[in-house]
């Protein structure tokens, strides 16, 4: 599956040659490359003068072409090489024992790809794992940038939560580490995910710079929505709430809000009951599905509720049928770190939600007017939210319009557009 650069057919003049390092093969690092790739061969289709902007290396593990071949078939051009991590190399950094160690690991590697295919600018995939060696002033042979996924020092002034004086000494180190590692020469920028860190990190966006978190979101017929609505056999007459996400395993169980939810629709009145249906959808393994089931079960004996549950996997038209069908979306999620995919999905939707008013999400939805953000741990607020929106409906000042606007920009498109001309304005320019 490597594709060595020396096999790259020879041009008039020389192209800068940029590095992607992407060690990582579950969660989302696929969707990241598909989007950043997409856009990359859009470019080297589009060249004007029949050069492409650069060269392309991606380098990622084996079992990345393992999971993802028809990612890497997909993505083949003369000017892009995969090249696979030596499994020597892979346990090289599974057997680095604690983040000082799983950091400098990673770091080595990256360092060593980078001097051996004389990259002239190298992409780290996922910064957050590469901060240590950075705010060391680690030095790399060539320019690299990162992208930034999982700050929280800010949390505490973004959405009023009281920290303990133990977060505030993990978000003041957090910081510090950061803002070391940007004053390393090597360091040529941060794509930010979060706006509110990059803001606060860097006002004028000179080294650190928003990204849109991208999700695909599949246009849906109204008719698809229809016959999915009669599939699941939601009732007429009730207000729909939408849970969605991987269930599978008690720590997503917790982190997605699914036992306070529980605990909140036991609370409901009976007239709001009759008036509500939730329907869960996602992955479960066959002990939460049981789990669900019984608890379920318990509650429609004590209240008119209506509550579905849809497990398993489904593809991504489906998935964005489901926020369709909802009238309202939850995102009940514990002391969730980041951004989440189901607040742009219910956006572009049209869709208000209820979520947690902890974090980025919640800093969101005030900001944007994208529904309600309450303390989704406390089950009695999460019930008045939930018995709010059946009584009076969505918030007056959700526009559907406006929130289709805000989740359809983070569209795949815009993060590798303001990633790849960032990086290609420096190359073209000569920059350091």
């Amino acid at each position: 599956m490597s594709t060595p650069p020396e096999s790259m057919p020879a041009m008039d003049r020389p192209l800068p040659h940029l590095l992607l390092f992407e060690p990582d093969v579950g969660g989302h690092h696929a969707d990241y490359l598909d989007h950043l790739l997409t856009h990359w061969l859009e470019l080297t289709r589009r060249a004007q003068d029949g050069y492409p902007p650069a060269r392309l290396s991606v380098v990622t593990a084996p079992a990345f072409a393992d999971q993802h071949g028809d990612l890497v078939r997909r993505f083949s051009a003369p000017t892009l090489a995969w090249v696979m991590l030596a499994p020597q190399e892979v346990d090289e950094m599974r057997q680095a024992t604690g983040l000082v160690q799983a950091s400098m690991a990673r770091w080595r590697l990256a360092i060593r790809y980078a001097t051996r295919l004389a990259a002239d600018h190298c992409l780290l995939m996922y910064a957050d794992h590469h901060q240590l060696p950075l705010a060391l002033q680690r030095r790399a042979p060539c320019p690299v940038s990162g992208i930034y996924f999982r700050p929280t020092f800010h949390y505490e002034g973004l959405t009023g939560h009281r920290f303990s004086w133990q977060e505030r000494l993990r978000a003041w180190r957090q910081q510090a580490l950061i803002r070391a590692a940007l004053a390393n020469p090597s360091l040529a920028c941060l794509f930010c995910l979060d706006p509110y860190a990059a803001e606060s990190l860097d006002p004028h966006g000179q080294q650190v710079v928003h990204v849109p978190d991208p999700v695909r979101v599949p246009s849906v017929e109204e008719a698809q929505v229809e016959a999915l609505k009669q599939c699941l056999g939601l009732e007429s007459g009730r207000q729909v709430f939408l849970l969605f996400g991987d269930f599978r395993g008690m720590d997503n169980w917790r982190r997605k809000g699914v036992e306070p939810l529980l605990a909140a629709l036991g609370l409901l009145s009976p007239e709001v009951a009759r008036r509500t249906a939730v329907l869960l959808a996602g992955r479960q393994e066959p002990s939460d599905e049981a789990r669900l089931t019984q608890a379920v079960q318990a509650l429609c004996q004590q209240l008119p509720l209506q509550v579905v549950n849809q497990p398993g996997y489904l593809p991504e038209e489906q998935v964005q049928a489901l926020f369709h069908l909802a009238d309202v979306v939850l995102i009940p999620y514990q002391r969730h770190v980041g951004m989440s995919g189901q607040l742009v999905r219910a956006a572009a939707a049209g869709r208000p939600v209820l979520a947690s008013d902890y974090g980025l999400v919640g800093a969101l939805v005030r900001e944007h007017r994208l529904g309600l953000a309450v303390e989704c741990g406390e089950p009695a607020a999460l019930a008045a939210a939930l018995a709010r929106f059946v009584v009076e409906g969505a918030p007056p000042d959700f526009e559907p319009q406006v929130a289709r606007a805000w989740g359809l920009a983070h569209h795949g498109e815009a993060f590798a557009h303001r990633i790849f001309s960032r990086i290609l304005g420096r190359l073209e320019a000569g920059s350091p």
